[in-house]
């Protein structure tokens, strides 16, 4: 919705201004918007589009996006992906519900799964396997 929008605002300003020589400031609007409208939508939908067969997992997905250099002090880096730690109290009860393995995992997925939450202490925890077939 917003690229439609955008695009609409751009074709209403471009056929109102049609004479208009492209000077600079056109220009900075142009790649303002194509900066901060289009390329934020367009990186914000390939992050958190799924194919609707996936529509039972309901993802819960974090992205952090238009804000550099708040994180500087707590941001971490592994083999080059940055990544911010947060505390999530996961041992708490019903702070998990259910631990759902993708229908690619190995068939032992699911009891490997269950023995490592054992091992670690987490309490019973529901883990299936996603229906979802491709």
């Amino acid at each position: 919705m917003a690229i439609e929008q955008a695009a609409d605002i751009v074709s209403r300003y471009g056929k109102a201004h049609i004479k208009m020589p492209k000077d600079n400031l056109l220009v900075q609007f142009l790649e303002a918007m194509e900066k901060e409208v289009i390329a934020q939508q367009l990186v914000w939908n390939c992050l958190t589009a799924k194919n609707d067969v996936y529509a039972n997992e309901r993802e819960v997905r974090y992205i952090i996006m238009n804000v550099p250099g708040q994180f500087e002090d707590i941001r971490k880096s592994i083999k080059g992906k940055d990544y911010v730690e947060a505390d999530l109290p996961l041992k708490t009860p019903d702070s998990i519900m259910e631990i759902l393995v993708g229908p690619l995992a190995p068939a032992d997925a699911k009891a490997t799964v269950r023995t490592l939450l054992k091992d670690l202490g987490y309490p019973d925890i529901s883990v299936t396997r996603s229906a979802v077939g491709l």
